[in-house]
């Protein structure tokens, strides 16, 4: 396998569009598991499952499965079920559940979790494998979905409703970051290099074997001038790098996911421009209220092609500037050299 790694080197990413600084996760109440048959019993425990799995990407947080009233919910999973089908494959059996959004959401915030909304951060992760026999290294990406290396990492990724992408390794990424600056952690160069690829959470780690069955990840993620690191030991190179998603799924959801004690007692209130007709108003408005921090959002005032909104938040008014950043039908309004903003100033781009 590790001979054939070399292959990927410069082969072209599989990953979302690099003008996009978030993704939308559409799916968050929806969970895909394998089952032996289609009794009940398995769709009994497939239901459970799949269950569990909507929790964690729903609130973003793995802890929530520990919870007492939690588990107690799990067990009467069938409860909150809408709708499920089954995805017949030549050599399996899938369970498709969807759950009811309200209902999930209710038992999360009344068990003291947060709710983690669609609109999720971008990542790009840079990665350096040492063959285990040669003690070569060399940075590695990927292009085929069936890839064993990166299988399991990316089916990580869709459990927990997060985005990764691998570097292009073309001659611009090689020209900028070596073998030796992922390997050693080198985080301002790997940063800097990362800056043709509009993310905001930046990921390096170094992968190799300490001995049989014993694979050590050393990873580092970057976001916003702030650095994590720790290390991952599993028995796989896939299982090392499946986790290290599950860490930065962690770490996003601390970031952006708000729970009840974050419900802020003043109003915030923003100006959205380019809004010149009815039918942006009303999406404007839908957009606003489909955020997760926010509870409720007025139009209070209407002047010319600008609107104000009056929203209740989760969190605050930085929280709210940090969400508006992670979407790109909104924009922050550019100001005049001589003029100081004194409000919350956007323009609508969709």
């Amino acid at each position: 396998m590790y001979r054939m790694l070399k292959f990927f080197a410069f082969l072209q990413i599989f990953c979302l569009s690099f003008t996009a600084q978030a993704i939308v996760i559409d799916n968050l109440y929806e969970a895909k598991v394998e089952i032996q048959d289609q009794t009940q019993r398995s769709q009994d425990a497939a239901i459970k499952r799949a269950f569990r799995l909507v929790l964690v990407k729903v609130s973003g947080n793995r802890e929530l499965l520990r919870d007492e009233t939690i588990k107690r919910h799990i067990q009467n999973a069938k409860s909150f079920l809408l709708s499920y089908q089954f995805d017949i494959q030549p050599e399996k059996i899938f369970y498709e559940a969807e759950f009811d959004a309200q209902s999930v959401e209710k038992i999360i915030r009344f068990a003291g979790f947060p709710i983690w909304g669609k609109h999720r951060p971008d990542s790009i992760i840079w990665l350096a494998l040492q063959d285990p026999d040669s003690k070569e290294r060399e940075l590695i990406t990927r292009n085929n979905e069936q890839d064993e290396l990166f299988e399991e990492a990316l089916e990580t990724a869709v459990k927990r409703g997060v985005g990764i992408n691998f570097p292009v390794l073309d001659l611009i990424d090689l020209q900028q970051v070596s073998v030796y600056d992922v390997w050693n952690s080198f985080t301002q160069t790997i940063v800097e290099a990362s800056e043709r690829y509009p993310v905001d959470f930046i990921v390096s780690a170094s992968i190799f074997s300490r001995h049989e069955e014993s694979w050590v990840g050393q990873w580092t993620i970057a976001h916003k001038g702030r650095f994590y690191s720790g290390e991952i030991d599993r028995k796989t190179p896939d299982s090392v790098l499946s986790e290290l998603v599950e860490i930065l799924a962690d770490k996003q959801s601390e970031q952006y996911a708000l729970g009840t004690s974050d419900i802020s007692d003043e109003k915030v209130s923003i100006v959205v421009g380019n809004i010149n007709k009815l039918s942006k108003y009303i999406e404007v408005s839908d957009f606003l209220n489909s955020l997760t921090l926010v509870l409720n959002s007025t139009l209070v005032e209407q002047d010319g092609n600008k609107g104000i909104f009056e929203l209740e938040l989760f969190g605050d008014e930085e929280d709210l500037v940090s969400a508006l950043l992670l979407d790109d039908r909104i924009s922050v309004k550019q100001q005049e050299s001589d003029t100081s903003a004194t409000q919350l100033e956007y323009v609508w781009n969709n």
